[in-house]
């Protein structure tokens, strides 16, 4: 195989590799399950760096976002929510979940390797409410309104690196003053060198097989 043929091969597979690149990897992290193995309390103090989510992304909290485990008189998750009392930790009720009209809960995403804002596209949530039960009703992602049925919000597309929760409206007969973020899935993008350096080094190695066999 000469120079020339080989170029091509590379040039192809750049080519391959650019379209490649706006591949993602989806992951889920549930936040009740990760309330439940490190105890109740706030995000900052229960993972100081914040919460992976991938190997090089990780999620850290505003507006006082705080962990919630699972009930102690029913044993139904929680997940993350947002804290009014600060001085208290979130003591006594209605304190740790995001109330309307009071409670901002902001979730960013950060690209570890770069320290910066990591752009994702959220695909799937899972909410409970302030009773820990499958929430129904309306919360608020980023000011635009999104519904929730028996705890689940499928189909979306919110694209962003930071995102603020606010409660709307709940529309169940028990008490849906406010809410709890039990799980997001999320897309991050992977990234576009290692696919590129990954798919040309299969294109080098596809030219040596072809030359060995010829």
């Amino acid at each position: 195989m000469n120079m020339t043929t080989k170029i091509t091969g590379l040039a192809a597979a750049g080519i391959v590799a650019a379209g490649l690149a706006t591949s993602v990897s989806a992951n889920t992290i549930d936040f009740s399950a990760y309330a439940d193995a490190n105890g109740k309390g706030f995000v900052s103090a229960v993972a100081p760096a914040g919460i992976a989510f991938t190997s090089a992304v990780t999620i850290t909290t505003g507006a006082s976002g705080h962990l919630d485990g699972a009930s102690s008189s029913t044993g139904l998750p929680s997940g993350l929510g947002s804290c009014l009392d600060l001085v208290n930790g979130c003591v006594g009720r209605n304190t740790d979940d995001i109330d309307p009209g009071a409670d901002l809960l902001t979730v960013n995403f950060t690209n570890n390797a770069l320290a910066a804002a990591q752009t994702v596209t959220i695909t799937d949530m899972l909410i409970r409410d302030d009773f820990h039960l499958l929430f129904d009703g309306v919360i608020s992602v980023n000011g635009s309104n999104v519904n929730v049925v028996a705890g689940a919000v499928s189909g979306l597309s919110l694209i962003g690196s930071s995102f603020d929760f606010q409660w709307v409206s709940g529309v169940d007969s028990g008490d849906q003053s406010g809410f709890y973020v039990e799980a997001i899935t999320a897309a991050v993008p992977l990234p576009a060198g290692v696919l590129l350096l990954g798919t040309a080094l299969g294109g080098l190695g596809l030219a040596r097989r072809k030359k060995k066999a010829a």
